[in-house]
């Protein structure tokens, strides 16, 4: 049948270098979801928009996974493992029916 629900992500992945946003841009590529679209930081070392650039607790940058669906934006994560955790909640596809 037809789903007439309209549905998008957009993640967006920032890191004070590239090596420190890999682990989170490899959990965001690894979704086979055409309906989630990846922005990273430029490569030429530009930062990211001082709203972006976000710090941890020791005042130290880290690399950033911000998500965004349809209608709302979830709090940022730096964990790998929270980032995966994140993706598969967004989905919109109900748990078992994969």
């Amino acid at each position: 049948g037809f789903d007439s629900l309209l549905r998008c992500r957009l993640a967006y992945v920032t890191a004070p270098t590239a090596d420190e946003a890999t682990e989170l841009t490899k959990r965001v590529l690894a979704e086979a979801d055409p309906a989630l679209t990846l922005l990273r930081d430029p490569a030429d070392g530009t930062p990211p928009p001082k709203a972006v650039g976000d710090v941890s607790g020791d005042g130290e940058p880290r690399a950033r996974l911000f998500l965004c669906e349809t209608d709302r934006c979830r709090p940022p994560v730096s964990d790998p493992a929270e980032a995966t955790r994140l993706l598969a909640e967004t989905r919109g596809i109900p748990p078992g029916t994969q």
